[in-house]
């Protein structure tokens, strides 16, 4: 009967899709695998020095990646990477920005975005910068200027704690970063002032740029950091 025949099919769809299932679980398996081997023969080629991690795997069509970095490297879901050519001679090309989406014990997942060239585009052994993120070291920081909108001061000292940049009162020759804000409108006993102060024009600031101190704006902060993720 029609009926019948409606049911068989229902049957048959339904063990269809549990046998795509079973495939797909095995592949996610056989890729995890692949993904870890993968990272143990990239670790030799790291350079701490220079780049902050590499591209393990790509998926073009989904628009992800896989990175050697994870949880042990104080990775954490939002944070962005500049994806940079890794082969000889090709050092420094910008490919595409990518996003950390999911983060396991030593890779992570990421979203590509902003590529640059169709052509050229992200590959296993590509390299990956973030101005801020050091996976192993700890870093000083100083604040200068006005933090408001997007990060305030005491979210902002939040965000940096989780990678490890300690915030300074003062530079000094510790300091890896000076961490620019916008202009002020009060001076230090909340008085406002008759014409706001640019941060280039406090000691603080001078004596960065005299020590050669990386100076960082806080729109690059945003660039690199989802708020969503704070």
């Amino acid at each position: 009967s029609g009926l019948g025949n409606a049911e068989s099919r229902i049957t048959q769809l339904r063990n269809e899709m549990d046998d795509q299932q079973r495939r797909h679980n095995g592949e996610l398996a056989a890729k995890t695998v692949r993904l870890q081997e993968m990272g143990n023969k990239l670790a030799f080629l790291r350079e701490p020095e220079q780049a902050d991690g590499r591209v393990l795997e790509v998926d073009e069509a989904l628009g992800l990646a896989w990175i050697d970095l994870g949880k042990q490297d104080r990775l954490f879901r939002g944070m962005r990477f500049r994806i940079v050519d890794g082969r000889p001679g090709r050092s420094g090309e910008l490919k595409a920005m990518a996003e950390v989406t999911r983060v396991e014990a030593d890779m992570a997942e990421v979203r590509l975005y902003e590529q640059r060239d169709r052509f050229n585009p992200p590959v296993p052994g590509d390299v990956i910068f973030n101005p801020l993120y050091d996976p192993q070291g700890v870093r000083n920081a100083v604040f200068v200027g006005r933090f408001s909108g997007t990060y305030n001061e005491k979210e902002l000292q939040a965000l940096l704690s989780e990678i490890r940049v300690n915030i300074q009162p003062t530079v000094d020759k510790t300091t890896d970063y000076l961490i620019v804000g916008a202009e002020l409108y009060f001076d230090e006993d909340g008085e406002p002032l008759e014409d706001p102060i640019q941060p280039s024009e406090l000691e603080e600031y001078k004596k960065a740029v005299a020590d050669g101190v990386q100076i960082v704006p806080l729109k690059q902060v945003i660039e690199y950091f989802r708020k969503s993720n704070v």
